[in-house]
């Protein structure tokens, strides 16, 4: 019992001694004007990366409920097509080009939108990537800068360390273009069947 009692005590003087320590750190750095211009140039740049980091992914959600729109207003355009076509009372070929091309501009507009939509995706993604690398150094330098002070803080460092952002290539999502692919083939050969083949 009295050696837990012994190392409680010693470990509350521990913590006694090493908050003193870092008061008199955050005291040096407070009276040292480069360094208290570097903690807060580190401390308003982590603050400005957060709320980039935030808003960035709130875009990219954004971005993706956009597609999925429209995925669906394309989806219903090319029903109220087919159902149009379905309706004509005398059907012939002749009159083929107009709901047939209609459906092929509106896929392609269509596609040409959705990938547009992917490439700000993963433009975001990157810039994402790049803000969260260069939040995690600079939270890293506070950290070390208000447990260290001066002693092992080097100055000039601080701005040296920001990491460049790597850039990925532009993914298309195949599972949302194939199958968009697969339907407008498949309301392209319908509209063909309905006013030829009748």
């Amino acid at each position: 019992m009295a050696y837990v009692a012994d190392k409680g005590v010693v470990s509350t003087e521990t913590d006694r001694n090493s908050e003193s320590v870092r008061a008199q750190i955050l005291v040096s750095i407070s009276d040292d004007r480069r360094l208290s211009a570097a903690l807060g140039e580190l401390e308003s740049t982590s603050a400005l990366l957060e709320r980039s980091v935030h808003r960035n992914k709130k875009q990219i959600r954004a971005t993706h409920d956009e597609i999925w729109r429209l995925v669906g207003h394309y989806c219903v355009f090319q029903v109220v097509l087919l159902l149009a076509v379905g309706q004509v009372n005398v059907p012939e070929c002749r009159n083929l080009w107009a709901p047939f091309l209609l459906s092929a501009l509106s896929s392609i507009i269509t596609f040409r939108g959705i990938c547009v939509k992917y490439w700000r995706i993963r433009s975001l993604e990157n810039i994402v990537s790049s803000e969260d690398r260069t939040l995690k150094v600079a939270v890293k330098r506070i950290y070390e800068l208000k447990q260290e002070g001066s002693n092992y803080f080097n100055l000039s460092s601080h701005r040296d360390d920001y990491v460049k952002p790597k850039s990925r290539p532009a993914v298309i999502d195949y599972f949302v273009v194939l199958p968009l692919v697969s339907f407008s083939v498949i309301v392209l050969a319908s509209i063909w069947q309905t006013l030829c083949r009748r």
